[in-house]
């Protein structure tokens, strides 16, 4: 992004006047190099203003150039948010995992729910809604967690792609086999099983299966209009993560290409952890940058 280049010129004249010295450029210009992109760049920024205070006025000379285009992206993420079902987050599964439901006159589904049932289904309960469907972005036991509960509970469907069903009784590939607290280790058989491109529908929404492989080989996304819930296979700054045993780095950045493209302009992502993601133009550019080199 051009703005990057502004910034690394700023830091080269703020050592000619004297406002900024030649160690704390250098530590500047090493961190920024590779970054492409205005997230990571203030992660630098916020990282380095810690520990080295002179750099504040760099930051804050990053913060007013860049003002613009935040002002842009949080003016079309208000509206993104604003759009299509409610979504509830519930971030209390192990390992941070993330939660959702989705409602809309009176009806929704589930994604995701990797917390205790005691967590999650107070939640549920407040939505005043009913529920057709639990969709599982990956078979990994922090995104199942408390789906036969939920189940019961509902009555909703139980959704999983085919090329994970392997995971619900093999605690190998669903990761339960790592951690020896972990009580629920193996699940009951799917009542839903997709392969990409079907049409789930609740409360007059259409949710959009598409088959994102790569964190596992049955991963999927969910998109409603312009959201997507990304499981594993969508974090913030292209933060890649492969999963165990099924996982393939070149299937993962495949899927980014793919996505990418499939996508109508900028979107909003609510991913497995972590806060949601706002993909606009530039952050699309650079994972179609990432995949270049492993071509579908």
């Amino acid at each position: 992004m051009r703005e990057l280049l502004s910034l690394k010129q700023h830091i080269l004249n703020s050592v000619g006047k004297h406002e900024l010295s030649k160690d704390a450029a250098f530590i500047l210009i090493t961190r920024l190099a590779g970054i492409e992109s205005m997230s990571e760049a203030d992660r630098v920024m916020d990282t380095l203003a810690g520990q080295l205070q002179e750099i504040g006025a760099i930051r804050n000379y990053w913060m007013e150039l860049t003002k613009e285009q935040r002002d842009e992206s949080v003016r079309l993420s208000g509206m993104l948010q604003a759009e299509g079902p409610e979504i509830t987050i519930v971030p209390d599964g192990p390992m941070g995992s993330n939660g959702y439901i989705a409602t809309s006159e009176g009806e929704g589904i589930i994604i995701d729910p990797g917390s205790s049932f005691d967590t999650i289904w107070p939640i549920v309960q407040r939505c005043n809604a009913s529920f057709k469907y639990i969709v599982i972005t990956h078979g990994h036991f922090d995104h199942m967690g408390c789906m036969e509960q939920l189940k019961e509970a509902t009555g909703a469907l139980t959704v999983l792609h085919r090329l994970d069903l392997p995971a619900l009784t093999q605690p190998v590939l669903n990761g339960s086999f790592l951690f020896s607290s972990t009580k629920k280790t193996t699940f009951q058989p799917i009542d839903v099983t997709v392969n990409g491109g079907e049409i789930l529908e609740a409360g007059g929404y259409r949710y959009e299966v598409i088959h994102t492989p790569g964190h596992t080989i049955g991963s999927i996304c969910l998109k409603v209009g312009r959201r997507l819930f990304s499981g594993d296979m969508l974090f913030a700054d292209h933060d890649e993560h492969v999963g165990p045993i099924t996982g393939n780095g070149f299937d993962l950045e495949r899927s980014y290409r793919s996505l990418c493209r499939q996508m109508d302009g900028a979107f909003l992502v609510y991913p497995g952890h972590g806060s949601p993601i706002w993909v606009d133009e530039e952050a699309q550019r650079k994972y179609l940058a990432a995949s270049s080199d492993h071509p579908a």
